[in-house]
């Protein structure tokens, strides 16, 4: 737990709605089995998730509903990054330490060694007058490299 994936100012892609189809009638008990898939997978760095509702009408008419929500295995192996200093913060001087995970898919750990790292600021501010409205604000970010020499970080990899 802790672990952070993906690019983080990433945009999240947009929840893509697709109705279930040809669902099964219940057996004699109630019950019902169907197979659910993903007619594309997302295309994120970041962990996705699927949400699933049912909707059903009991003999009475009265509607229920009920929601799953399941992890989408990534399509290729995916970086985690964690902290391990508090608040976020690292005191200037201080060493900032990190631990590396590598997982496969279906969330098995893999070794690697030799990942390279950048360690950078990103500022981000909003400044106004960019648009028609003149009272919107636009956010503008910006990232500068600080892992040079005189930057201390320790990465540890976890197998």
């Amino acid at each position: 737990a802790g672990y952070q994936f993906g690019v983080a100012d990433e945009e999240t892609p947009s929840n893509g709605r697709t109705p279930l189809e040809n669902l099964p009638e219940t057996d004699a008990n109630g019950a019902a089995t169907f197979e659910v898939s993903l007619p594309k997978p997302p295309s994120s760095t970041r962990p996705q998730e699927a949400q699933i509702f049912v909707r059903m009408a009991e003999a009475g008419g009265r509607a229920v509903e009920r929601k799953l929500v399941l992890p989408v295995a990534p399509a290729a192996a995916m970086i985690g990054v964690k902290p391990l200093f508090a608040d976020r913060n690292v005191a200037e001087g201080d060493v900032a330490k990190f631990d590396v995970a590598f997982v496969a898919p279906d969330g098995s750990s893999l070794p690697r060694s030799g990942l390279r790292y950048e360690l950078l600021k990103i500022e981000v501010s909003s400044r106004s007058g960019v648009s028609a409205e003149p009272s919107e604000y636009q956010p503008t970010s910006n990232c500068t490299d600080v892992s040079g020499p005189a930057t201390s970080a320790v990465l540890t990899s976890r197998r």
